[in-house]
């Protein structure tokens, strides 16, 4: 998310809470809230604000509009179950492999032979 669209995020903030930014100044909470949201996408941050207006009467917390979101998808982890389907995909299926005696006989023709070995 860019400043311009956390500034109008904060702009619903205090559409739908209008004391939201009473006390404080704008540049200082913008600041704020940008270094908090900037690896969200706007638009998942923006649905969980109107389900959030829907049901709270009080001005949200930048953890109440992030919760269950992932942050962007360069720094996310992958749990257990993800990461076995991506080691899976790895795996070449037996009637694909190359039996040990053929590997060696391809790696002879590419690279012309086994190596001397140095005493």
């Amino acid at each position: 998310m860019d400043r311009k669209e956390v500034a109008q995020l904060l702009n619903y903030v205090n559409v739908a809470f209008p004391n939201f930014l009473r006390d404080n100044k704008p540049e200082t909470v913008l600041d704020f809230w940008f270094r908090g949201l900037k690896d969200f996408e706007y638009e998942k941050v923006l649905d969980n604000l109107v389900n959030y207006a829907q049901i709270n009467e009080f001005p949200p917390k930048i953890k109440d509009l992030v919760d269950g979101l992932i942050v962007n998808e360069h720094y996310n982890i992958p749990g257990i179950e993800e990461t076995k389907k991506i080691m899976d995909s790895y795996q070449v299926p037996k009637e694909q492999r190359v039996p040990p005696d053929e590997l060696k006989k391809l790696f002879k023709q590419q690279f012309g032979g086994e190596r001397e070995k140095k005493a």
